[in-house]
């Protein structure tokens, strides 16, 4: 409960998980979210009703100490008033020598959001909500990225670690609707929008350190990063368009170099 006394949350929870004795498992987890009260997605103002949801998640993982090991996962949540979402996601993590590791994760996530916040607007009938008007809108969202991390050790001493994960996501609002009480869902149609919310966001993020231990105690650091991003308004999603726009996005690099020095190892 809040300060209000407006309870924001009521859930319960299920959840199993197995090792095998030959290190392999699998989890499952069930969450019940009841209705209660969203004193956030406002922004400040009034309290709207939290859909009820329900979400249940399965995973797989093999032995996490072979050469090469896979850990899978997934979930599905029904929401109030026709919302849902899903995810995937599979991690592959190669490990052939304590010299170096490989490790590659893709994940997707879709949703759909009943009312999903857009703005605050003044609104002198607006009464009931305080002289603002609080404009929602369902919100279909579609998101796929990839996490890959490479990591080398050289030699004691220097190693080489490496991040990069590319990202596409795209949102489509439909027709906006001002809500029209405190804790409800009711929203009437609203026309005034004046901007297109829609989006779509390409981004890759990138960064390589190399250190190096000259002497005890005593490092230098190499460290590079990259990052491209960029965002339009067409909301739809296209998996070839989206991608390809990834690498073509405009770019910034950085380069950092560090050096520190122990006076007495």
């Amino acid at each position: 409960m809040n300060f209000a006394s407006q309870t924001i949350l009521r859930f319960a929870n299920l959840g199993y998980r197995f090792t095998h004795l030959g290190y392999w498992g699998a989890g499952l987890n069930v969450t019940r979210m009841f209705r209660a009260n969203d004193d956030r997605s406002t922004r400040g103002g009034p309290a709207i009703v939290r859909p009820a949801s329900t979400t249940i998640g399965l995973n797989l993982a093999t032995d996490g100490r072979k050469a090469v090991s896979i850990h899978a996962g997934g979930s599905v949540q029904l929401t109030e008033f026709d919302g849902h979402a899903y995810t995937a996601g599979v991690s592959t993590a190669v490990r052939p020598s304590s010299r170096w590791n490989l490790s590659i994760t893709p994940g997707f996530f879709q949703t759909r959001i009943p009312a999903q916040y857009i703005t605050t607007v003044a609104d002198s009938l607006a009464t009931a909500t305080y002289g603002r008007g609080y404009v929602f809108a369902p919100l279909d969202q579609t998101e796929i990225n990839v996490e890959i991390r490479f990591n080398y050790t050289f030699r004691p001493g220097l190693t080489l670690e490496t991040y990069a994960q590319p990202l596409v996501s795209a949102g489509n609002y439909a027709s906006p609707g001002q809500l029209t009480a405190p804790r409800t869902f009711d929203f009437a149609p609203y026309t005034g929008l004046g901007f297109d919310p829609d989006f779509n966001v390409r981004s890759l993020r990138g960064n390589a350190v190399l250190r190096w231990e000259w002497r005890p105690g005593s490092n230098l650091y190499v460290a590079w990063q990259h990052r491209r991003f960029g965002t339009v308004g067409p909301g739809d999603f296209d998996f070839a368009r989206d991608v390809g726009a990834v690498f073509t996005t405009p770019a910034d690099n950085i380069l950092v170099v560090k050096a520190s020095y122990w006076l007495n190892p």
